[in-house]
């Protein structure tokens, strides 16, 4: 009998939260981008790779997101150059990030690599030679994904 009262209310909680919809979530700003208006399942496939060049070596297939695309900042103070990139595992990351995953969220790493880049764009710590913050947005987001937080 109390197993059963406590199906029926737990029945009575899932039937009005569904009848009343769940709130609408609050946008997720990163770099001037409201993450989830973003249609990740169109973004991320048609992302098409860039290239860099670091040390002599040009990589053809890189990630817009991929790290190697930042500025090279010598914090370990040892005085050498940009070390080069490794363009097997350039390659794998973009393909990772251009195909779905298996699990719950098919495209979150790709998301995630995105919010990364885009937060690290709009700071000043890191810098990036290839564009600027607006030149990104425009690339891969459409003006409707454009807030600013606390909109």
């Amino acid at each position: 009998m109390k197993k059963r009262l406590i199906y029926s209310a737990i029945i009575a909680l899932v039937t009005a939260s569904a009848a009343y919809g769940a709130p609408p979530l609050k946008p997720l700003i990163a770099g001037g981008v409201d993450i989830r208006a973003v249609d990740w399942s169109t973004l991320c496939p048609s992302i098409k790779p860039v290239s860099v060049t670091r040390a002599g070596v040009t990589c053809n297939t890189v990630h817009p997101t991929s790290i190697v695309l930042q500025t090279w900042q010598d914090l370990a103070n040892t005085g050498g150059p940009a070390p080069a990139p490794d363009c097997e595992f350039q390659a794998q990351l973009f393909s990772r990030l251009t195909r779905p995953n298996t699990g719950i969220d098919p495209w979150g790493g790709c998301q995630e690599s995105f919010m990364r880049t885009l937060n690290n764009r709009e700071g000043t710590r890191i810098k990036y030679d290839d564009m600027s913050l607006e030149q990104f947005r425009q690339q891969y987001f459409p003006a409707s994904a454009y807030k600013k937080k606390g909109e």
